[in-house]
């Protein structure tokens, strides 16, 4: 019984380990989450806030924290590597640095006008995405911060 416990103890206590690592070395927290939740992606904003999510892409990628034990925090871990990942590579490739402001990316303005159809597929897309996203990330951080 005793080396159960310990078993036990010790796969909690690793878990706890990837929750901080993943909180405080990778900053995935709740101010990635309040970014999320008050940024549209739409109208300018900055990629290094929410390269969080493509620091925590490369660590899971890694196989890391792909080690966690506890089967939901490994269910919740996964789905949110997915939805990052989705939300990254699609404002990678659908925005575009502001004008006059390199550190900014945006959906471009002309797109209003020149190509209609696209600024509204665009748009609708990464609103969508970042739902999931916010989400995935809720979610996560909401098990974790009650467990460990």
């Amino acid at each position: 019984m005793d080396n159960l416990i310990k078993k036990h103890s010790k796969k909690y206590k690793y878990n706890e380990e990837i929750y901080v690592y993943i909180r405080d070395d990778i900053k995935v927290d709740r101010k990635l989450l309040d970014y999320i939740y008050n940024n549209d992606f739409i109208a300018p904003f900055n990629f290094d806030n929410i390269n969080y999510l493509h620091d925590f892409n490369c660590e899971y990628s890694s196989g890391l924290i792909k080690e966690a034990t506890d089967k939901k925090m490994k269910i919740l871990l996964d789905d949110l590597f997915s939805k990052s990942q989705d939300f990254i590579i699609y404002l990678s490739v659908n925005t575009f640095p502001a004008k006059g402001n390199t550190y900014y990316n945006r959906v471009p303005g002309e797109w209003q006008h020149e190509q209609k159809e696209r600024y509204i597929e665009t748009t609708k897309r990464i609103l969508e995405l970042r739902t999931e996203i916010y989400n995935s990330l809720s979610n996560y951080l909401t098990y974790v911060e009650k467990k460990y």
